[in-house]
């Protein structure tokens, strides 16, 4: 099997304190759930459900002026069981954070080491969101990329330099995963309380190997914070499809 887009679910905003997401429409046992969080301020978020596991986060030193402040970030994962897992994720204080849940299917559902590498990195001065390269194990991974904002801000021309990507347009929530092609899921900005914004983006690597430096455009530029996470698709579904159906000579 390939992989395939289920949903993103709805967009959730909190001004302070705890944020619980949606479950994304559609999810069901064994499939890849991403949760993701652009937020201000230092105060980190972590689930009340340990079936969450960390693929990054990056925290300001708590610089929450209204414009071009410093952003924060998280990304979690989890394969999801038979019902949803809980979907708080909480902290003490803090400022504005809007989050959302992405569901795909292409993973081992018995694997429950879908993750492969990652990276995530606060840029050190007001610039383009950009990050530095990973290195991917197998052919085929799905790379999942994140971008907060530490203003209201939108995104565009997600993309990485290595390998005939192309880089993200228009929010696309129908389209599965495809090859060299970024797909861009989410794009929000935000007013409330210190301003952020959130863009997610994803991609298939026929290949494996480094992607080169991930970049985007940013509609107000800050020191944005930019994670990335790869994981693995099942490589023995996708060459041979597993049936349960028995064959009769």
């Amino acid at each position: 099997m390939a992989w395939d887009f289920i949903s993103v679910s709805t967009y959730v905003e909190a001004g302070s304190d705890n944020i619980t997401l949606n479950a994304p429409t559609g999810a069901a046992q064994g499939d890849l759930l991403i949760a993701v969080i652009a937020y201000r301020a230092a105060d980190a978020f972590t689930p009340n459900d340990a079936a969450w596991q960390l693929v990054a986060t990056q925290q300001s030193s708590g610089d929450i002026d209204a414009t071009q402040g410093i952003a924060s970030g998280v990304m979690y994962y989890c394969i999801r069981g038979a019902a949803n897992p809980g979907f708080q994720f909480n902290r003490t204080g803090g400022n504005v954070a809007q989050g959302t849940v992405l569901c795909y299917r292409g993973n081992d559902p018995l694997v429950a080491s879908v993750y492969d590498t990652g990276g995530a990195a606060t840029l050190a001065a007001i610039g383009e969101p950009a990050l530095a390269a990973i290195t991917t194990a197998l052919n085929y991974e799905l790379v999942v990329c994140m971008i907060s904002h530490g203003d209201n801000s939108l995104c565009s021309g997600v993309d990485c330099a290595e390998g005939e990507t192309v880089a993200s347009g228009a929010t696309d929530t129908t389209t599965e995963p495809t090859a060299n092609t970024f797909l861009e899921r989410f794009d929000r900005g935000s007013n409330t309380g210190a301003d952020t914004g959130l863009c997610v983006a994803d991609v298939v690597r026929p290949t494996s190997g480094t992607t080169g430096t991930f970049f985007a455009v940013a509609a107000n530029t800050t020191r944005s914070v930019f994670i990335v996470g790869a994981f693995k698709m099942d490589l023995v579904g996708f060459v041979k499809p597993r049936t349960n159906t028995l064959l009769r000579m």
